[in-house]
């Protein structure tokens, strides 16, 4: 039977929500292999848990007073789970808000999330801008 690694993302998207970096961190892979969306002014690969913390986690309260990810569907297969999105955001600096539909796709090893790629509708973030 597959391990049910939709309770895994739930934990992290619920800590995620609330700003608990050490609980999502927790449930990531130390080589994790992060991938923001293409197109977006965060686009990145980025290598290893330090260097998410570093480049992502640690970001986030700086440049976001919101960044709300309400996670509506989990569809897993094997080690593999998608999950589509709403991102409701709101940047510290201009306070302009931007809220669009999003997937992630991620994959798990050792029961720990290992790799992440995030798509996002650019299009809606260009218009909401």
């Amino acid at each position: 039977m597959d391990v049910d690694y939709v309770c895994a993302l739930k934990k992290i998207y619920d800590s995620f929500s609330v700003l608990n970096f050490d609980a999502v961190t927790e449930l990531l892979h130390e080589d994790i292999y992060w991938r923001e969306a293409i197109g977006t002014d965060q686009e990145a690969s980025i290598l290893g848990l330090n260097e998410v913390k570093k480049h992502v986690l640690s970001q986030l309260p700086i440049f976001w007073e919101r960044f709300d990810i309400i996670p509506i569907e989990f569809i897993q297969a094997n080690e593999i789970v998608v999950v589509t999105t709403i991102y409701d955001i709101k940047e510290k600096l201009s306070q302009k808000r931007f809220s669009t539909g999003a997937a992630h796709i991620w994959k798990f090893k050792d029961n720990k999330a290992i790799e992440l790629q995030t798509f996002i509708n650019t299009v809606s973030e260009k218009i909401n801008t």
